[in-house]
């Protein structure tokens, strides 16, 4: 069961991010050590709400030496929570303000229909794994964009990445607050402005509030999961110049591909994650909207 609510971007619905990573750490206690999560297919059935805690149910689907699979069915009660928690605290100082709690009564209520569902596999480190990547560093490719700024020098990710909600934001401003993770966007419009909607491409720094132990790597990766989802639909209205005629989307489905080994997706004390590794090899892929053979409307 899910603690505390989870983030309301400002549209009533929950954040599909939250329901997302935490599928993947509830059935990350369900495998042995040194699994860890390799794919994460989830679909969203029904939209989330904020006002109770998801009940996460695991089903193991295979089990390998190094290699298995696990089925994440989640509900909601189809009560409001007896504790009321509000998200609307969700924010960067939470420690010291914490949001209440979800009442363990929630679990012995009437659950609804499912509202997510996700295939995950997890799979232990090759130890001669070879990599078959173009190696494209994200400071060489985007140099022209990023030149000599650092991460944090960007602006915050905003809640609804429209240009409807970017007036309406300078015209009423409200505080723009994101719970676990600190995520800055760097303007790419110089880069995208000659470019397809196939080729268009948005990159994002995040990192920690806080610090998270390296002996985990599977809670490293909900990390990484977490930050996938944010905003993610607008890339393509963004992409087709359309984001004036849509006020409202949900996602339908959300797949993600880690394509490193555990030590890779580990982010240090004042480490930011990033699509692209050290040495230029794709860390994650987030399907999105597949383009053409040349390219894809995503990160």
């Amino acid at each position: 069961m899910s603690t505390r609510p989870a983030f309301n971007p400002g549209q009533g619905s929950a954040y599909g991010g939250h329901v997302f990573a935490q599928s993947v750490w509830a059935a990350s206690f369900s495998v042995g050590e040194g699994m860890v999560v390799h794919n994460v297919h989830g679909f969203f059935p029904l939209p989330g709400l904020v006002d109770r805690p998801y009940i996460y149910s695991i089903t193991h689907l295979s089990e390998g030496r190094s290699y298995c699979t696990r089925q994440v069915t989640v509900r909601q009660p189809i009560s409001p929570s007896k504790s009321k928690p509000s998200s609307s605290s969700s924010s960067p100082s939470a420690s010291s303000n914490p949001t209440p709690k979800f009442s363990m009564e929630d679990v012995q209520g009437e659950l609804g229909k499912v509202c997510f569902s996700a295939m995950v596999s997890f799979k232990r480190d090759e130890e001669y794994g070879k990599g078959h990547q173009m190696e494209v560093g994200v400071r060489e490719r985007y140099g022209s964009v990023i030149g000599g700024k650092r991460p944090e020098s960007w602006p915050f990710v905003p809640r609804v990445d429209a240009p409807w909600a970017a007036r309406a934001t300078s015209r009423y401003p409200a505080p723009n607050t994101f719970p676990g993770l600190t995520m800055n966007r760097v303007d790419m419009s110089p880069f995208n402005t000659a470019l397809p909607p196939t080729a268009y491409r948005q990159l994002t720094y995040y990192q920690p509030l806080g610090p998270l132990p390296l002996s985990s790597p599977n809670l490293h990766a909900c990390a990484h999961l977490y930050a996938s989802d944010r905003n993610s639909l607008y890339l393509i209205p963004n992409a087709l110049n359309t984001g004036e005629e849509i006020r409202q989307m949900g996602s339908l489905s959300h797949s993600v591909v880690f394509h490193v080994d555990s030590r890779e997706l580990l982010m240090g004390e004042g480490g930011y994650g990033e699509v692209f590794g050290e040495e230029g090899g794709a860390e994650a892929e987030a399907a999105l909207v597949r383009g053409d053979e040349e390219g894809r409307v995503g990160w």
